[in-house]
Order: structure tokens, then C-alpha cells, then sequence
């Protein structure tokens, strides 16, 4: 048996990034437009005071406001807080066609090799499980996209650990090294 592949990227498959957060995207849109009304509405005890139709506003919002040039600045909190109040009144259907639209611009700047990338398909994976917990719909949890995100994660907290001249750190799951050294 080879062992594990430690590497930066080593979990990567060529799959570019702007592609990558397309199938995120698509695949949550997939689960919102499954979802009844009431679950809609149902909060998020990952995201506590959202709903499942405030998280979607959030992704729409991170999408439209990068592709507008608009940042967190120093208050993140307040930058979410607004991208889900100027959506919280409209239809779930037509935040996801907004997002669509932003994220069609946001995909070719991820493909062009935005360094962010990781970020903001961890933000879908990681918002698509939340919703998934809060309806009851589990599934998901395992495939390429995951394995690409967190190999990338995985690459920049060794990154960390080295520039502060830590201890390694080894990231093992179902008994693969995404990075450091075990021991």
C-alpha cells in the first residue's frame, strides 16, 4: 500500500477552481429548491438567528459583493448582517437566481486563479451541511470538492504553523495525512 501523500495539492483533482465552486453552488441550489416553505424558514442552530432562506441570502451576497468589489472591511459581522437584510424579504427562488448570476462572474475570477477560492467553497460546503442538519437531510459529506478545500486549508495552516515556527500539524482523515508530518 503507498503511503499517504502529504503534499500541498496532493488531494487536488484538476478540477479548476471557478468549476469547483459552480458544483457547490449548484448542488445547495439543488438542495433549497428541494426544500418545503416551512423549511425555508426553519433556523440554524450552526447560524444561530438565520433561517435556511437567510444562509442562501449570505452565499448570494458574498458572491454579488465580491464580483461588485465590496468587502467585509473591519466588521465581517456587519457585512454578512447586511447581505442578509437587504434579501430577507425576497422570494428564496429569486436569491438563488441573483446568485447564479454573481457567482457566473465570481467563477471566472476563481478560475483565473483567485487565491481566495477555498473560502468561499468552504463557505458553501460548510453552509450546505448546516442546512442539511437543520432540515434533516443529511449527505454530502465526502467526494472531491471536500477533499480539494480542505487538501487547500490544510496547505495554508501548515503554511502558518511553519511561518510561526510551531510544532508540525497533521490533518488525518479516515486515516489519510492532508498535511504536516504525523508525528
Amino acid at each position: 500500500m503507498a503511503e499517504p501523500d502529504d503534499r500541498p495539492g496532493a488531494h487536488t483533482d484538476r478540477t479548476d477552481a471557478g468549476e469547483r465552486y459552480r458544483r457547490c453552488r449548484e448542488a445547495y441550489s439543488d438542495l433549497i429548491r428541494s426544500l418545503r416553505d416551512d423549511e425555508l424558514r426553519a433556523t440554524l442552530p450552526t447560524c444561530p438567528g438565520w433561517s435556511v432562506h437567510d444562509v442562501t441570502a449570505h452565499l448570494a451576497g458574498v458572491a454579488a459583493d465580491v464580483v461588485n468589489g465590496v468587502s467585509p472591511g473591519a466588521d465581517p459581522e456587519a457585512w454578512t448582517a447586511t447581505q442578509v437584510a437587504v434579501r430577507r424579504d425576497t422570494a428564496t427562488s429569486v436569491v438563488l437566481r441573483e446568485w447564479e448570476r454573481s457567482a457566473s462572474q465570481l467563477e471566472v475570477l476563481l478560475a483565473k486563479g483567485d487565491q481566495r477560492y477555498p473560502a468561499y467553497t468552504l463557505d458553501v460546503l460548510c453552509h450546505e451541511q448546516d442546512v442539511r442538519g437543520a432540515v434533516g437531510r443529511p449527505g454530502r459529506r465526502d467526494g472531491p470538492d471536500l477533499l480539494a478545500v480542505a487538501d487547500a486549508l490544510g496547505g495554508r495552516l501548515q503554511q502558518l504553523v511553519e511561518s510561526a515556527a510551531l510544532a508540525q500539524v497533521a490533518v488525518i482523515h479516515d486515516g489519510e495525512v492532508w498535511s504536516g508530518d504525523p508525528a
